[in-house]
């Protein structure tokens, strides 16, 4: 990579906050609709400028972080979304503002990438946030499994492809790795905050996965 890359998920918030993150939130009507916009922006973030020139469509790794990013940013919330609904809760995906634009800028400033263009709420009124671990744990690692199962496939398919299409395969690889790996990093709100409090023998399973999946596409 010719850019340092800090991918920054927004997280998983909890009921007791949903309120106020919704009134901090842009809803463009329909969670596939804002989830899609969230992948552009993500794929803006890593490729900037690139993304929107005239030459796109014979970029390949340009369009494999396009299409991973659509593929891995989609699955990962969805995947929060319908593990969430298992456990009797509400989830949907909604872009924040602050963070849309940090990551819409971060792709104009070629010295760092910023992915937090929204997240998704998650409401449990059936048995309250904090009350059930495993529930918690298992919402939060879901995403990252999607990333990880991603980046995997893709760097395994730039191996046996030839170009240009190992191109297109090492970018989707390439940002679905980064997401991964950021995503697992310990710090609040992300999702490997709550993994390593929860369960840290899962999660360290999770972060030598993403590693080797980073490794992979090096």
């Amino acid at each position: 990579m010719s850019r340092i890359a800090m991918v920054v998920s927004l997280g998983v918030y909890p009921w007791p906050r949903w309120g106020a993150a919704r009134s901090q939130s842009i809803d463009l009507g329909s969670s596939w609709l804002n989830l899609i916009v969230a992948a552009l922006a993500a794929a803006f973030a890593l490729l900037g400028p690139r993304l929107v020139t005239p030459y796109i469509l014979h970029d390949y790794y340009a369009l494999g972080v396009l299409a991973g990013a659509l593929a891995g940013f989609i699955l990962h919330e969805y995947a929060h979304e319908r593990t969430a609904y298992r456990y009797g809760c509400w989830a949907r995906f909604m872009l924040h503002p602050l963070g849309f634009a940090l990551t819409i800028l971060s792709g104009l400033i070629p010295a760092i990438v910023i992915i937090a263009p929204g997240a998704v709420s998650v409401a449990c009124p059936s048995w309250g946030w904090g009350s059930s671990a495993k529930g918690e744990e298992r919402i939060a690692a879901a995403g990252i499994k999607v990333n990880i199962a991603l980046a995997i496939m893709a760097a395994l398919a730039a191996m046996v492809v030839h170009m240009p299409w190992r191109w297109f395969a090492l970018g989707a690889a390439e940002i679905n790795a980064w997401i991964a790996v950021f995503n697992l990093l310990p710090i609040p709100p992300l999702d490997g905050w709550r993994l390593a409090r929860l369960n840290p023998v899962k999660w360290l399973l999770l972060l030598l996965a993403a590693v080797i999946a980073w490794l992979l596409v090096g």
